[in-house]
């Protein structure tokens, strides 16, 4: 009887002299498809409503799909047939209209309409100097360049104005487009390079053709021993082509100076957003032009010496952003 008591008693205090065990919640830890997601997150829009941001966020998503997907077809609708290296640079372009449709996503109504601006005012004006210097000549370029200005007025007068945007649009676009800080950022990492970028496309073409391993051609010849050539096709030059001797096509220069214009705009909004978007806007960025050129060197079309140190620069970039997403 007092062993059974003594059991009984026993087992009764047992669980007061046991340690408490404080539940602990289990943290998933983060891993590539978390940081996919992101990068999917950045680019496809978050709802399906009658904004101004879907509106000029879904035609710079349509025209990265088209351009990285279906270049051939996308340009049959300009009127021309690309070459491989200009395959490869609307492709390149592609991927900075990617960049900027989730910036139009996420931003503001008011952020919306002046990045739309700049962005459908410049191609209205790259694509009516591109007709009219007869590098396009599709069907359908007539309607593009009506519906950038369009556009353009759109954004404009959600601005206060044509007259007012046309008037501080310098300012504005000037201030946007510099670093806020002089942070050693991911930001500001990202954001330099596509304003670099953007720079070489609308000023130096010729050097950034160089950069990718555009043919060489003969130096020109001096004017006092020069020649005529019968039929010698025409090649848009820049102020450093004596000095290169690199010739670019007027469809390179026409897709550069797009492809520089998306860049400019992306790095203003980079520049003045989160460091995740950064990183995110930068795995896409970085990570497509590191296969691009991959593919383009493999298939003989970039044959530029620093090809390699390109492509693994890109590379390097868009893993240092994926780190950033992780």
């Amino acid at each position: 009887m007092l062993a059974l008591s003594t059991t009984t008693l026993a087992l009764s205090i047992a669980p007061a002299l046991r340690p408490a065990v404080v539940p602990v919640a289990r943290v998933a830890a983060p891993t590539m498809v978390t940081a996919l997601t992101k990068v999917k997150d950045s680019i496809i829009p978050a709802n399906a409503k009658d904004t101004i941001q879907n509106l000029y966020g879904y035609q710079a998503l349509a025209w990265g799909v088209s351009g990285l997907c279906a270049p051939a077809w996308t340009a049959g609708l300009i009127g021309v047939t690309l070459s491989a290296v200009e395959t490869t640079i609307m492709q390149g372009m592609a991927l900075g209209n990617l960049a900027l449709a989730g910036r139009y996503f996420g931003s503001s109504e008011e952020g919306a309409a002046q990045t739309g601006f700049v962005w459908f005012a410049g191609w209205y004006w790259l694509l009516s100097n591109a007709v009219k210097a007869g590098t396009l000549s599709g069907p359908y370029v007539g309607w593009m360049v009506a519906w950038n200005a369009i556009m353009a007025i759109s954004a404009a007068r959600r601005q206060g104005g044509l007259y007012q945007v046309a008037t501080n649009v310098d300012v504005d676009v000037v201030s946007s487009v510099l670093p806020r800080d002089q942070k050693a950022s991911l930001r500001n990492f990202v954001g330099i390079q596509a304003l670099g970028w953007a720079i070489s496309g609308l000023f130096f073409s010729s050097a950034l053709t160089s950069t990718l391993g555009a043919p060489r051609v003969t130096p020109p010849t001096p004017i006092h021993t020069r020649r005529p050539v019968p039929h010698a096709p025409r090649t848009h030059r820049s102020l450093l082509l004596p000095c290169t001797g690199l010739a670019s096509t007027k469809m390179i220069a026409f897709l550069t100076a797009g492809g520089a214009l998306t860049n400019l705009l992306l790095a203003s909004r980079v520049f003045g957003g989160a460091a995740n978007d950064a990183a995110a806007n930068g795995v896409v960025f970085f990570g497509g032009w590191a296969v691009l050129t991959y593919l383009a060197k493999q298939a003989g079309t970039m044959t530029a010496a620093n090809t390699n140190l390109l492509i693994l620069w890109n590379a390097a970039s868009a893993a240092l952003c994926l780190k950033q997403l992780l």
